[in-house]
């Protein structure tokens, strides 16, 4: 089976429903720091959601923190923000780790989720509420 990668913003996608077998997303959702960050993702996730197959899974990580000590472009996510983010997908694992890779500092975190899209799900009414 032939891999395929996509690099685009949410309103850019323009692929089938449960096109994807998985999604791994790391070091996006945290970029969104304008005034309409809850509602770009609420709809990167909402799109995550749309184009995963049924039954297949997600892995999202995003900078961990106080939401009001985040750097100008990096928004903290706090555990119910996180949360509220993959509310729609089964949560297989959370956990939270030291963001060493990226930054080489040990006070900064990442969330990080390994989430399932079920298969019986009812739509995407539920997300982001």
């Amino acid at each position: 089976m032939a891999s395929q990668a996509n690099s685009h913003t949410f309103a850019e996608i323009q692929l089938s429903d449960a096109q994807f077998d998985a999604v791994y997303c790391f070091g996006l959702l945290h970029g969104f720091v304008r005034e309409t960050a809850v509602s770009d993702v609420c709809r990167t996730m909402a799109e995550i959601y749309r184009t995963l197959k049924g039954g297949e899974t997600a892995v999202v990580a995003v900078s961990a923190g106080d939401p009001e000590k985040g750097l100008p472009h990096v928004q903290n996510f706090s555990e119910a923000m996180f949360d509220n983010a993959i509310s729609q997908f089964d949560c297989l694992e959370k956990k939270v780790y030291d963001d060493l890779g990226c930054t080489g500092r040990s006070d900064y975190k990442v969330w990080f989720g390994h989430l399932k899209k079920g298969d019986n799900r009812g739509g995407i009414d539920v997300f982001c509420h």
